[in-house]
């Protein structure tokens, strides 16, 4: 099992509902899962005046911890952690012993 200590993060997370006639996303209503796991990285690419930085994260979601379910309904929807926006791009469920462990859902 996990250590609760490890699990200190708390996230905003708005589901994709529709989109309209013009492609854009309608989101949900927020809600805050707690006790999770947010690790960031930032990176630089290319030189000069062709620089740009990418925020990707992993988040990590402990089902019988945390008491959320993840589906792909997640997709697309919108994750804040208090200090900046990020997109989910992907979700990995995790077994152990034939049983849902946890999610890995990546962020950009």
């Amino acid at each position: 099992m996990i250590d609760k200590r490890l699990l200190q993060d708390t996230i905003n997370v708005q589901k994709v509902q529709e989109k309209n006639d013009f492609g854009d996303l309608a989101y949900s209503a927020p809600f805050t899962v707690k006790s999770v796991r947010f690790d960031r990285s930032i990176s630089n690419k290319g030189v000069d005046n062709l620089k740009s930085r990418d925020k990707t994260g992993t988040i990590f979601v402990y089902p019988s911890i945390s008491k959320v379910d993840v589906d792909k309904s997640w997709l697309e929807a919108t994750i804040n952690d208090g200090s900046c926006d990020y997109i989910v791009k992907s979700i990995q469920p995790n077994y152990l012993n034939g049983k849902l462990f946890s999610y890995e859902i990546g962020v950009v």
